[in-house]
C-alpha cells in the first residue's frame, strides 16, 4: 500500500513538473503586449537593494522598466537598442539590444524566436498555486547562470534570477494586464537636452 502512495505521489509531482512548461507556453502563446506593477530584490551576500515599479512591454521586441522607487530610472528597448536612462543623474546609456538581451529574461518576454530555441526548459516542482519551470541560456557567454519562472493561473507571478557573479534577483509581478493597448511610440527614446550619453556600439 505504501508502495502505490509513493507511486501516486510521484506521478503527481511529475503531471505538476509537466504542466508547470505548459503554463510557460500557454502564457507566452497570443502574447502581444503586457503590463504588471514589479518588485525587485537583488540579494549578494548579506546586501539587499529592493526597487519597484512598473514593467511594459509589446512583442516582439520591445520593453520598458520604469523604476518608481526609491530611485527613479527607466532601461528601455526600441527594438535596435537598450536604453538606460537616470534623470536626476542626467545622464543616459544604449547598447545594440541583440547583445545586451542574450540570455536574459527580457529574451524570455519579448524574444522573436521561441523560448526553448535560446534557452534549455526544465519543469520544476509546484509550490501551492504556482508552477516552476527553470531556464538555462543556450547562450555561453551570457551573464546568467539560470532563471526561474512561476506562473499562477498561466500568468507571469515570479521571476528568479541567478547570474554568474552569485548575485540573486527577485522580481515579483502584480496587478498584471494581458494585452492592454500600448501605442508603439511608447517605447521610443530621444536623449534630453543637457544629457550625457554613454553610446556603446560594440557587438561583442
Amino acid at each position: 500500500m505504501r508502495g502505490l502512495i509513493i507511486l501516486f505521489l510521484l506521478i503527481l509531482s511529475l503531471e505538476a513538473q509537466a504542466d508547470g512548461i505548459a503554463d510557460l507556453k500557454a502564457f507566452i502563446a497570443g502574447l502581444t503586449t503586457f503590463q504588471a506593477d514589479f518588485v525587485q530584490t537583488v540579494r549578494q551576500g548579506r546586501k539587499e537593494q529592493r526597487e519597484s515599479g512598473v514593467l511594459t512591454l509589446k512583442r516582439p521586441t520591445r520593453f520598458r522598466w520604469d523604476y518608481l522607487k526609491p530611485h527613479p530610472h527607466m532601461v528601455l528597448a526600441d527594438g535596435f537598442h537598450v536604453w538606460v536612462y537616470d534623470k536626476e543623474l542626467e545622464q543616459a546609456s544604449r547598447q545594440p539590444q541583440k547583445k545586451a538581451v542574450s540570455g536574459t529574461p527580457a529574451q524570455v518576454l519579448t524574444g522573436d524566436v521561441p523560448v526553448e530555441q535560446t534557452f534549455v526548459i526544465s519543469a520544476l516542482p509546484g509550490q501551492g498555486d504556482l508552477s516552476w519551470v527553470r531556464l538555462v541560456p543556450r547562450d555561453k557567454d551570457s551573464q546568467y547562470d539560470y532563471i526561474k519562472v512561476a506562473l499562477r493561473d498561466r500568468q507571469l507571478a515570479r521571476m528568479d534570477i541567478v547570474d554568474k557573479l552569485g548575485q540573486t534577483t527577485e522580481i515579483e509581478f502584480a496587478k498584471i494586464r494581458r494585452n492592454p493597448e500600448v501605442p508603439w511610440d511608447f517605447f521610443i527614446f530621444e536623449v534630453p537636452k543637457g544629457v550625457d550619453l554613454i553610446d556603446d556600439q560594440s557587438e561583442e
